[in-house]
Formats: C-alpha cells, structure tokens, sequence
C-alpha cells in the first residue's frame, strides 16, 4: 500500500478510478488563487494550459473535478466571476472544450464519464444563483427548482443530482432527476447539503444540523431517508461537527471530516457502511495494515475523494512542522514488473515440479 505525499501548498480536489487526481497548487503566490494540477498514477504532474486555469479555491464546495474514466477534467475558470466550465483529456489545450452560459458559472461535479457536469449559473451567493447542468450539447437551470441552489454533485452518467436549495433563510438538501426534485429528510433543523452522489445514483453523502444545531455526516437513500453517521469522538459528540465530502461507487465508504467546534482543527474519517463506524483515516489506514513509520508525521484534515472500488482515498493534511496544507494520495499500487516477474517465476518453478 502506498502513501503520496503531493507536496507543501497543494490540495486535492478528486481521484478518477485508475489513482489519477486533480487539484490545485498554489506555491509560492498570495490570496486564494490557485493553478490546476493533474497528479498521474504514473508519477507525472501536470499543470493544465491556458491563462484561465486559475481558480479561487472554496472549501468544501469548489475545486476542480475528475470524471471516473479519467478522461475528463472541470475547472471553473474565472477567479472572480466564474463564466465557463472545460472538459478535457490529459490536459492538452487542443483537446479542451469550454461551454459556457448565460452569466457567472461554476463547475462543482463531473459524471463518472465524463459527459455532464453540474454547478452554478448566475451570480454565485446571490438571489439569481440557480443550480445548472451540463452536457455536449450546452445547460440548463435543473428543472423544478425555481429558488436559489446549488448542485454539487452527480452520479455515474449524470441523471442524478444532489446539492441545497433554498428554504427562507435556509438551505435544504435535494435530489433531482428529470423525473423530479425530492428534497431529503433531515436531522431535526433547518440546515443541510448533499455534497457527493454514489455512482449508482442511490445513495447521496453530506450534511444536516440536528436538534441542537450541531452539524452531522449523514447519509441519504434515493427517497430520501437520512442516516447520521456520527462523530470521530462519539463521547465528545455534542463538541464537534462532522461533514460528508464524498463516497465511493455504492457508498460503502464515505470519507470527510470531523472538527473541534469553535477551531479550526479538522480530523479526516473514514466512515465503513458493513460496520456502521466512523474512524479517523489515521485509524481506517492501520486497520488495513499500513505501518506507524509510513503514517509518522501527517495529520489528515479531510478526505475529498474515494475512487469507485474504494481503493484510492485522496485529501488534504499536514505534515510534520509545515503548517501549509498538502494534498495526499492512499493507494494500492498497480503491480510493477518487478512484482510480475516473480510471479511468472514462481508459476515457471511450480510447473517444472
């Protein structure tokens, strides 16, 4: 199993299903700008072409996005006003496409094909934000909403999304398909988001106050049903939030954070559909048994993606004294020649017997 570190001032965003992940990378700059990266399984980092690869990096709800093929890249190109979303393959700037819309856009999902994307059209944080979808043959505002909303994520092929919608001065989470919109249950108060879709379309990750105000990772069914799924501290819960940030193919895992209230210290999880549990990734790492000396030093934040077989987990942490947030790949290698080799040797001996 491997750990890759992707370096001081770097954030991970989304993994596709062969390890490849996306994010940004600010260096040495100032204020939230940050260039596009395309970190590759095979070691090779990217920055990806053009002036407009910048982006303004929003926690939680923006950066650019990954199609599960690989195949596809969404950025939200304008730092200020965001205008237009791109789709590519491996970064080349003739192989780009830009659709644009009628006003300020911004790019928050990518299918696991590639095909459509969802986000935002109008001016972002305002009463004209609509939440928008995309394909090859341009966008639309998601039918039936007719309120301020966001979509933030979609599943395998486009024709689920999840996002908020507003509710007065509140934000509810929502469902939508051509067939309608479902807004999703909650914990017991006004507030919450569906962050992340299963590929399948049948589960949706994010979060919802409870009783007391209090933000929980919860889990939703494809009719809406709300499952919490804790805090890292069970015993502190009423002292902490947690958020769902993403999940893999059937959301037999979903990975996000959980925080101190009032700090900013954030602790990355892993939360296991077979077990019910919620573990720190610190945890959920040992228990695959990965050792004490790979995992010395880093301090994970949160966990942004999960590939579909859940074998490729990506966030973001820190490491050792360096107080810059960096982003990290978990991984089970491909194996190399090396290892291939000494399987056909073995098989060689076993047949010579």
């Amino acid at each position: 199993m491997q750990l890759r570190d992707l370096g001081s001032g770097s954030r991970a965003t989304g993994v596709d299903d062969g390890g490849n992940v996306i994010g940004t990378f600010r260096g040495a700059s100032t204020g939230e700008l940050w260039n596009v990266r395309w970190w590759g399984r095979d070691g090779a980092v990217r920055s990806l072409p053009g002036t407009t690869t910048q982006v303004r990096y929003v926690a939680d709800e923006s950066g650019p996005a990954i199609a599960g093929n690989g195949s596809r890249i969404g950025v939200s190109v304008d730092p200020v006003s965001p205008t237009a979303w791109w789709i590519g393959t491996g970064g080349s700037a003739s192989e780009w496409t830009q659709y644009t819309s009628t006003g300020a856009a911004r790019v928050h999902g990518l299918s696991a094909d590639g095909a459509v994307a969802v986000g935002t059209q109008g001016a972002i944080s305002t009463n004209q934000e609509r939440a928008f979808r995309w394909n090859n043959a341009g966008g639309s505002i998601l039918s039936g909403i007719s309120v301020k909303s966001r979509a933030l994520g979609t599943n395998g092929d486009g024709s689920v999304v999840g996002g908020w919608l507003a509710e007065g001065t509140s934000k509810r989470a929502f469902r939508w398909t051509n067939a309608g919109v479902t807004q999703l249950d909650q914990l017991g108060s006004t507030q919450s988001e569906a962050l992340a879709v299963s590929r399948d379309g049948s589960k949706l990750a994010g979060w919802s106050w409870n009783g007391s105000a209090d933000e929980r990772a919860v889990l939703w069914s494809s009719t809406g049903a709300v499952q919490a799924l804790g805090t890292i501290d069970a015993h502190l819960g009423f002292m902490h939030n947690s958020r769902a940030l993403a999940m893999n193919a059937t959301a037999g895992l979903v990975g996000g954070f959980s925080q101190l209230v009032g700090t900013q210290a954030k602790t990355a999880f892993i939360w296991q559909a077979s077990s019910n549990t919620m573990l720190s990734l610190t945890a959920y790492l040992q228990s695959l048994g990965v050792s004490a000396a790979t995992l010395s030093g880093w301090n994970f934040h949160e966990v942004t993606g999960i590939s579909a077989d859940g074998k490729n987990i990506v966030g973001n942490g820190t490491l050792g004294s360096d107080t810059n947030l960096r982003g990290f790949v978990f991984a089970v290698p491909a194996p190399g020649a090396a290892a291939l080799a000494t399987v056909a040797g073995s098989l060689l001996r076993r047949r010579r017997r």
